[in-house]
């Protein structure tokens, strides 16, 4: 047993020190080819005139209200002046501060200081960590799209439809005359995509847009902060790259349909659960065993009898497969251009917040799923600043969407190709989507890998990677034609991993094109 054990060490202790080495530089040959410009039309702006009485939000946004007599009661001993000083602090102390909220092109960018993360610029969350390896940036502001508002509001309209209650609120306070407010909710602040924002001590040397990963990790903040330690400042942008389908918003009414039967079946529900945990009569546990139990076969029988729909993506027999290409490319297109119209909104606020970053380096920056938008982000970036130096940094990334989708070992980003009770589709089937895809889309990173031909490129990727498969990686040097790469041994997880090990070599790439 304890040679077992000494070689199981042993095993992992080498295996340890051999993989932050196995990284191989590959210079790209050549110089830059001539870039090809994304045509005009190929970004998608839905008219974003319904975000427009968003545009008003309030410079200060309460978290909390104060019921002041009801403070009263629960301090009796304190003086008015006291209980101003109470209720004033506990107003401001929890409040969003608006630093800019505007239109802009492809929906609404506002910007806050958050009072309870004043100089925070990550987090890691309680729960649910994986082991630590879960790290968020500070939310600072957001990006909201016409789609993401018009998705929110069908749900709320479908879930109203369907009788299904909001939760009770809770107090979020042991003191009973402060509350939560619906403010937040109410402006819909923290709808589309998350943003934050950073920078550091002096002079900056240039700007980094941060894409994170689908599971945003302490890995690429690793990365982040090395640069931030450089001089970079920072601008990190949530990556949500999963697509629907023309069907999608019907499979989500169906959802609540069986959510809201599923409710009508319990013996109570959310929101009863709530009113009792505060009245004091919380359910034993037993109770609440027997309800998660119940829950769960009464919801195996609704999916029986309220079977899932497809999203309109599925490749049946009878299926057009052109058809549904150019489905997958116009929703590719969509979120594509959200990323960017993102990045290309927070890097005029920041530039305006700070203008020694006007002229400076703008270094697109992606980890995994972020690698994946952010050729389309650089495209846009270099169309709308041409006299500014443009660099790309990916790690884990690939192209074409559609295949990766359909080749990842993690997640098919929405597009599902199979019906659940149908069969496969066939060779030709795919063969015949995937040629329409490529076709249609306009910015795929394969696309826009064509118009990145005269910035540099340097591409990290992992030669046994199975989440973004190899090939797609591959695939997108030989789109650019001249990127530099750096590729590890291992699989996507111990890219990651190890890619904190590589930063000087990342340092010294951006000093070989002139800049830091």
């Amino acid at each position: 047993m304890m040679h077992r054990t000494m070689a199981v060490l042993t095993l992992f202790v080498l295996t340890a020190l051999w993989l932050p080495g196995c990284f191989s530089y590959h210079r790209a040959q050549g110089g830059p080819a001539q870039a090809e410009l994304l045509p005009a039309d190929a970004w998608v702006r839905p008219d974003a005139e319904a975000l427009r009485p968003l545009a008003g939000t309030p410079s200060l946004i309460r978290r909390y209200e104060v019921d002041r007599d009801g403070l009263t009661e629960d301090f009796p001993q304190l003086t008015p002046e006291q209980l101003d000083l109470v209720a004033d602090k506990a107003v401001r102390l929890h409040a969003v501060e608006i630093i800019e909220s505007r239109l802009t092109e492809g929906g609404l960018i506002r910007l806050w200081h958050d009072t309870r993360n004043p100089e925070s610029d990550t987090r890691r969350p309680l729960f649910f960590n994986f082991r630590g390896r879960i790290e968020k940036f500070v939310d600072r502001g957001a990006f909201l799209t016409p789609d993401h508002l018009e998705w929110r509001m069908a749900n709320e309209g479908s879930r109203e439809r369907h009788g299904l209650e909001e939760r009770t609120r809770s107090r979020g306070t042991d003191v009973r005359a402060v509350t939560i407010t619906d403010e937040t909710a109410r402006w819909r602040l923290r709808e589309g995509y998350s943003l934050g924002f950073s920078f550091p001590d002096g002079e900056p040397v240039g700007l980094v847009i941060h894409l994170t990963s689908l599971f945003e990790n302490k890995y690429e903040h690793a990365v982040v902060r090395r640069l931030k330690r450089w001089g970079w400042a920072v601008g990190h942008v949530e990556t949500q790259l999963s697509v629907r389908g023309p069907l999608a918003e019907r499979a989500m009414d169906r959802r609540n349909e069986r959510e809201a039967l599923l409710e009508s079946r319990m013996p109570f529900h959310p929101p009863e659960f709530t009113e009792r945990v505060y009245a004091g009569d919380e359910p034993s546990f037993a109770e609440m065993s027997s309800y998660v139990r119940r829950r769960h076969e009464l919801g195996e029988e609704l999916k029986k009898d309220l079977s899932d729909l497809g999203t309109g993506f599925e490749l049946g027999p009878d299926s057009d497969p052109e058809a549904i290409a150019d489905a997958i490319a116009a929703a590719v297109d969509l979120k594509l251009s959200e990323h960017a119209d993102a990045v290309a909104a927070l890097v005029e606020s920041l530039d305006r917040m700070h203008p020694e970053l006007a002229g400076r380096p703008l270094l697109v920056t992606g980890f995994s799923a972020g690698a994946l938008a952010a050729p389309a982000v650089a495209a846009r970036l270099r169309e709308s600043h041409p006299d500014r130096p443009v660099l790309l940094l990916l790690a884990g990334g690939g192209g074409t969407l559609l295949e990766i989708a359909q080749g990842s070992t993690l997640t098919n980003g929405g597009i599902r190709l199979k019906a659940r009770d149908g069969p496969d589709p066939t060779p030709e089937q795919l063969a015949a989507l995937q040629s329409r895809y490529e076709s249609r889309s306009r910015l795929d990173p394969i696309r826009a890998a064509a118009a990145l031909r005269d910035i540099p490129v340097l591409h990290i990727y992992a030669g046994n990677d199975t989440v973004i498969p190899t090939a797609a990686a591959e695939r997108f040097n030989a789109a650019h034609g001249s990127v530099d790469r750096m590729v590890h041994r291992g699989n996507h997880d111990t890219l990651l991993f190890f890619l904190n090990s590589q930063a000087g070599r990342i340092r010294s790439w951006l000093r070989s094109h002139g800049v830091e």
